[in-house]
């Protein structure tokens, strides 16, 4: 990455194996410490580009869907990714963030059945509430306007609650 794109930056460290056991075993453990600039470039880049997918995305949707609607979607899918964040350190603790290993688990878990269960759960219970307060629709995904198209902030604060 150093040159024509990262001019300033110093060269990426080496994955560089664990020293030898003192029983004379060589260790399996590979640090993937990749340093706190590429740590904070890569977490930015990744924010950058998941950014530029939603507006692309709602782009492609055109006039149907309102800007404003569209924001407080992200903010909500903002929202889940964090309480996911929170629960997975909760449950799973910290772990090993030197380990290649925990680190890849930890993002495959959380892309993949963190993101299933969480879309079952919003589903379940927002079905659950709605049923509950009359179908009144204020817990429908994505609807954030009462009859007369007006913003009902109300309906995403409940949305956002759950």
């Amino acid at each position: 990455l150093k040159g024509a794109w990262f001019p300033s930056l110093p060269a990426p460290p080496r994955v560089q194996r664990n020293p030898p056991r003192e029983g004379g075993g060589e260790a399996m453990a590979v640090n993937c410490d990749v340093g706190e600039v590429y740590d904070v470039s890569l977490r930015c880049s990744v924010l950058l580009i998941s950014g530029c997918a939603l507006v692309y995305k709602k782009c492609r949707e055109g006039a149907e869907r309102r800007w404003d609607d569209f924001a407080m979607d992200a903010s909500k899918q903002l929202v889940g990714a964090a309480w996911l964040h929170i629960l997975g350190v909760y449950m799973l603790g910290q772990g090993d963030l030197a380990n290649c290993n925990d680190r890849w688990m930890r993002a495959m878990l959380g892309a993949t059945v963190g993101v299933l269960c969480e879309y079952a759960l919003l589903n379940a219970i927002a079905a659950f509430l709605d049923g509950m307060h009359g179908d009144t629709g204020d817990y429908t995904v994505g609807e954030y306007r009462d009859l007369d198209g007006a913003l009902a902030v109300e309906k995403y604060v409940k949305q956002l609650s759950v």
